[in-house]
């Protein structure tokens, strides 16, 4: 966070600084990579208000924002193509393997 928020310091972050962090920092991360950064940041900021050190959580209802292009979908097989998968590792399988 010191490369986004150089010179900011915990009481005095609000909202705002923090999304605007969350904006620059997810335009060119994934969107997991963005989620559990903000989990991790959320935990210490929860501890930091138990102990007193801060009165607010200034992460509640800020957004995450993330590089869409960075974001892996996984596409599965439907059910004719893992049966022609199967039907062909059945026929070409190496039985000096199995």
């Amino acid at each position: 966070m010191k490369d986004y928020l150089p010179n900011v310091k915990l009481e005095d972050m609000t909202r705002e600084k923090y999304q605007h962090f969350l904006d620059e920092y997810g335009s060119t991360h994934a969107k997991e990579t963005v989620s559990k950064l903000n989990s991790l940041i959320h935990a210490c900021i929860k501890d930091a208000i138990y102990d007193g050190h801060i009165k607010k959580d200034f992460i509640q209802r800020t957004n995450l924002v993330y590089d869409k292009s960075k974001t892996w979908k996984i596409d599965y097989l439907n059910i004719d193509d893992l049966n022609k998968l199967v039907n062909h590792l059945i026929t070409t399988r190496n039985y000096h393997y199995s």
